[in-house]
């Protein structure tokens, strides 16, 4: 068994339109299980998988960046530890 541990981020267009969105790579230890989607809305939930055997022991930090493919430079980075 591999040791893994998940968690996630929810991604909404809170005005007008459809919103794009992508996420970039964030670390090698962290996948997420969507790299991309539409909102309307609606809430998209994008989780994320923790591989666990590659890491140290010790806490890790990692930023995911989501950003809005219609939208230049409309970047929103997101903590991970």
């Amino acid at each position: 068994m591999i040791p893994t541990t998940s968690g996630g981020i929810v991604i909404r267009n809170s005005g007008g339109g459809v919103l794009s969105w992508a996420i970039e790579e964030a670390c090698e230890w962290l996948t997420p299980h969507l790299t991309a989607g539409e909102s309307s809305g609606e809430i998209d939930s994008v989780l994320f998988q923790v591989d666990a055997v590659s890491l140290s022991n010790g806490d890790h930090v990692c930023t995911v960046t989501v950003r809005d493919v219609d939208v230049p430079g409309s970047l929103r980075e997101v903590p991970v530890t």
